[in-house]
Order: C-alpha cells, then structure tokens, then sequence
C-alpha cells in the first residue's frame, strides 16, 4: 500500500513539473511568435521615419568667422611674395629699363600701403595713380621709391625712371609767369591777394600726421600739351587742413613759394615751408582765373 501511495506521490510531482514546463515553454512560445508579428512591422516604420525626417540644416559661419585667420597672419600677407621689398638699392638701379610704353611724373615714398607713383600710359596719353601690387598694362608695381619703381614684368624686375625731361617741356626758365615768393600788394596791378591766417598749434596737429591729412582730398596731376603743370585739388573735406589753408575742389596748384608744381613731392613742400616759416605764398587757378594765397602762420 505504502509503495502504491509512494508510487503516486511520485507521478504527481513529475506530472505538475511536467506542466509547469509545458506552461513555460508554450508562454515563451507564444511572446516569440507576438515579437515576431509585431517587429518587422515597428522597424518598417522606424525606417519610414528615419528615411522621411529632413536632413537637419549645418549652419554655415559667415566670412567675419575667419577674420581671426587673416588678422592672425597665419597663411602669410596676401601678394607678400609676389611684391618683396629689394632693401638693397645698388640692386634696384643694376635692374634693366621697363620695356612698358609708360612714364613716370613721380612718386610719393612710404610704407607699402601709404607709398604710390603717378604713371602716365603715353599710348593712351592718361595719368593714374598706381599704389604697390596694382597692374600697369599686364605687369605689377612691385616697390616704389623716391623717383624710381620697380616693375615685374613677364617674370622679371624692371626699373622705372622718373622723366626728368617730361617735366621741363615746355616750362619757362625761372618761377613761372604772375608768381613769385612775394606775392604782389593789392592794388600794384598784380593778380589779387588773399590772406589767410592759420593757427601754429592747430597746423603741428596736422603736420604730425600728414597721412590723415593726405586722406582730406584727392590729388591728381593737371596736364596741359602732354606737360604736367599742376596738380588738381578735389574732394576737399569740410574742416579740414585743406579748407583752412584755403583751397577748393576743383584748384589747380600751380607753384608754391615761386617753385613750380609738378608732382604730389613738390606739393607736400608747402608743410615743410609751413613748419620752417611763418608766411608761404602759394598760387592757384581757380575757375580759370589766377589766384595768389598768402598763409600767415600766428
């Protein structure tokens, strides 16, 4: 009896362990075949939403975003190899003529931004003012000096002259006619006199910087028979050093203390007149007719 009761003890047991697998097995069965069912649907759809999102937009930074590289130098100034300074004069003069049909009236001498040349294209018969790096008829003003530029051209330097003759054609042999470093007293029946007085302090302002002073008006050579025998005054700011010593746009500067005016050098004299002296006599041309300015310096 004791056997038999044993016996079914035992095939309980295993028949509840039997079912517990089978309850396992047949739910584990049944979340694959769930999983199944539902995954391919749900990574379709997560595809379609991936394929149909918009690209997100990369905002691209403006140019002042790499000011930093060029404030920095740091690929090198732009044309610095291609307009190297030659320190050795000896160099520049051993250098051959420019073969360009061109001819120099002058040059203002200075650092590479403040240093220009005035070039006249005799083909053209026009004047310009050509600053370092600029294209004169296919070559490139590489070095500008005082009465000379260096020119590279085709793969070579080249030297250029200024005309020394240009400027004496046609002029007369002493300071030119209605002008001398006295100006005439009115009423003598020279050309009339106007005189005007400049304070010292506010002229050592401008003389001490004269490359602000050089930015108050715009000079360009005055040309007459192919001859430069001036130079034009234009763009005159109000207020400034210009205005005050009296000259308007549109003057043409024709000699400064009985020197004739010929080149932007000649011009800038006047400061050095100024500084040395306490009256500069100057003469222009304004609307045709001739003037004599008198500065008196108190």
């Amino acid at each position: 009896m004791i056997t038999d009761v044993m016996t079914k003890n035992i095939f309980t047991i295993i028949n509840i362990i039997a079912t517990a697998l089978i309850i396992f097995l047949g739910v584990n069965t049944f979340y694959r075949v769930i999983e199944a069912r539902f995954e391919k649907p749900l990574v379709k759809q997560r595809a379609e939403a991936v394929k149909a999102a918009p690209p997100k937009s990369i905002a691209t930074p403006g140019l002042s975003a790499y000011e930093v590289i060029n404030r920095r130098s740091i690929f090198g100034r732009a044309g610095a190899g291609l307009t190297g300074k030659i320190d050795d004069i000896s160099q520049v003069e051993n250098l051959n003529p420019t073969s360009l049909d061109v001819i120099l009236l002058g040059t203002v001498a200075g650092s590479d931004e403040d240093a220009y040349a005035i070039i006249e294209d005799k083909s053209k018969r026009t004047q310009d003012i050509y600053h370092i790096g600029d294209n004169i008829k296919g070559a490139i003003l590489k070095n500008i000096y005082r009465n000379k530029v260096v020119i590279r051209f085709n793969g070579k330097d080249e030297i250029l002259l200024k005309d020394e003759n240009q400027g004496q054609k046609g002029a007369a042999s002493g300071p030119f006619p209605g002008f001398s470093g006295m100006t005439p007293p009115p009423g003598t029946g020279g050309d009339p006199v106007q005189t005007i007085m400049l304070n010292r302090a506010e002229l050592e302002t401008a003389l001490s910087n004269i490359q602000e002073v050089m930015t108050q008006a715009s000079i360009q050579p005055h040309m007459q028979d192919g001859v430069v025998d001036g130079m034009t005054i234009t763009s005159v700011k109000a207020g400034s050093i210009f205005r005050k010593a009296g000259l308007r746009s549109g003057d043409i500067i024709k000699g400064i203390e009985g020197r004739e005016i010929k080149n932007p050098e000649d011009l800038l004299s006047i400061y050095g007149s100024l500084r040395d002296s306490e009256s500069v006599g100057y003469q222009i041309i304004r609307r045709g007719r001739v003037r004599n300015i008198q500065i008196r310096v108190r």
